[in-house]
């Protein structure tokens, strides 16, 4: 699925709305949370989840009071929120993509240097499909850290959130310092590519999505 950049829902960019709708990660959305997430009137985002339902990417939840709406995203929402506003590219770019992502998964867990490894790869979308083109190419990844030993491991966060800073990285909270490895590590595997886009094995929408595995690291 393919969203043109330019295309609005009740006056509003789709891209923006498909971005605020990911961010509920299996919650409810809610007029309210809209509102927040788009800045925008409660009576405009009363408008859009109206839009939204008409178009079959939300519907109301078992959940939902007369005082208090709630909606979740449907199965055609959840291809919504996966949709790209990306220009499609060749099927052979997207091969040659997908196999330098997974060169890249090796360097990646054979450098010690990373907190983590690759443990899992898996690829969805528009790539598992027949098309001679390719909206952007999906893939679920799951990361496992390297030491199972705690005060190890924050040793060796401090040290390198310590080095991430001295090169000039500013961080505007503990929380994104705690998770400096994971993001240092997803830059590495997505590479300077903006086809790929990368989706932890914790979001809640994909599972109910069909996955195909690429990669699964070896038991040591």
């Amino acid at each position: 699925m393919r969203i043109d950049p330019r295309s609005e829902i009740a006056g509003i960019r789709a891209l923006r709305i498909r971005d605020c709708i990911r961010r509920v990660r299996g919650f409810w959305v809610t007029p309210e949370y809209l509102a927040r997430c788009l800045k925008v009137s409660a009576s405009s985002a009363s408008s859009l989840i109206e839009s939204l339902v008409n178009l079959g990417i939300l519907q109301e939840s078992p959940a939902s009071r007369a005082d208090a709406r709630h909606y979740d995203v449907t199965e055609y929402g959840s291809r919504f929120m996966l949709a790209s506003g990306m220009k499609p590219i060749k099927r052979q770019t997207a091969d040659r993509l997908v196999h330098e992502l997974l060169e890249r998964v090796e360097r990646i867990n054979s450098d010690q240097s990373y907190l983590h490894t690759v443990e899992y790869v898996g690829v969805f979308g528009s790539y598992l499909s027949d098309s001679a083109t390719i909206n952007d190419i999906d893939i679920a990844y799951s990361l496992k850290r390297r030491d199972d030993d705690s005060e190890h491991f924050m040793k060796r966060l401090a040290e390198k959130v310590q080095k991430a800073k001295d090169a000039g990285r500013r961080f505007s909270s503990y929380s994104d310092e705690l998770s400096w490895p994971e993001v240092e590590l997803l830059r590495a595997l997505k590479g300077r590519s903006t086809a790929i886009s990368l989706h932890s094995m914790d979001d809640e929408i994909l599972r109910r999505t069909q996955l195909r595995e690429l990669y699964r690291r070896p038991e040591r």
